[in-house]
């Protein structure tokens, strides 16, 4: 459906928060959270590769089972993480999220939804997205 542009999430009062320019080598620095879900290495793979493309190979000290675990220890001041932008309104207090133009790594996102529809909503929902696909499709 989508290709989520990552953010970079940095404790409040940690210096990448602030300062204007985050560079790869500012990056190579850091201590990382890790999302380390068992079905995703290949997603894991993929994001360290992005990483080295980008100049900087990612110092991984922590490793957090789910995104929103991984911004809680940010929040804890124990390093810093990649979300997809599509989380960016479930960031706790505490966290500061800074765009990376230069980092091209995305998170794909998949629907899906059982033949047959039981609820309008979906159906609303399944519409939208059939639409907007097929906008997009003759676009290209």
């Amino acid at each position: 459906m989508l290709n989520d542009p990552m953010l970079l999430a940095v404790p409040e009062g940690h210096p990448l928060a602030g300062q204007r320019d985050v560079t790869a080598d500012d990056l190579a620095a850091q201590h990382w959270i890790d999302v380390a879900q068992k079905e995703s290495a290949l997603r894991h793979g993929t994001f360290v590769a992005a990483c080295a493309k980008a100049g900087f190979a990612p110092e991984i000290t922590v490793e957090a089972t789910e995104p929103l675990a991984a911004l809680g220890l940010v929040a804890a001041g124990l390093g810093v993480t990649m979300i997809q932008q599509s989380l960016r309104h479930q960031v706790p207090e505490g966290v500061v999220l800074r765009e990376l133009p230069w980092f091209c790594y995305r998170t794909p996102l998949w629907v899906a939804w059982h033949k047959v529809n039981l609820r309008p909503l979906v159906g609303i929902f399944r519409k939208i997205l059939t639409s907007a696909n097929s906008v997009a499709l003759s676009d290209e």
